[in-house]
């Protein structure tokens, strides 16, 4: 049984990384020069921007869930313009695109998750209800004119 829940759960993670990778690249109009990744602690020293954004726009239009996506990437790599003189990047295996995908990834889902927590609830920023009926944390009334009578 816990093997069942446990390939359920990968296969509900995956499906969260499908989805949250089609809104990024879906959300922009031009998402090779557009497309911007929230980096984190994850950048490495290794791979540009450029290089980035080409390997997610390329995973989500090979689809992730593809056995062969990252040979795809790699034949793709070869025949892109924009790479002819980038050594570093032509030379990676599928073994190490897939890592920085990987990675990428995980930037991508964790960016995901922060617009969620940010959105508020449907009701705007309201006081729970507990909190009004105990009073905690009420401002003062308006001042009435006994008020101003017992100051001074």
């Amino acid at each position: 049984m816990d093997r069942i829940k446990s390939g359920e759960d990968k296969i509900r993670e995956q499906g969260e990384k499908i989805g949250a990778l089609h809104r990024k690249v879906k959300s922009y109009g031009y998402p090779m020069q557009e497309l911007k990744i929230q980096y984190g602690q994850n950048k490495g020293k290794s791979y540009s921007d450029e290089e980035d954004r080409f390997l997610l726009v390329r995973m989500h239009h090979h689809g992730i869930d593809r056995d062969d996506c990252y040979e795809l990437i790699k034949r793709d790599i070869g025949e892109w313009p924009l790479f002819r003189f980038d050594w570093f990047f032509k030379s990676r295996t599928p073994e190490e695109l897939r890592r920085r995908g990987a990675t990428l990834l995980l930037c991508i889902m964790k960016d995901y998750k922060d617009e969620e927590d940010k959105k508020p609830a449907k009701g705007g920023k309201k006081r729970a209800l507990d909190d009004l009926k105990s009073g905690a944390a009420s401002r003062d009334g308006t001042p009435s004119a006994t008020d101003k009578k017992r100051k001074r």
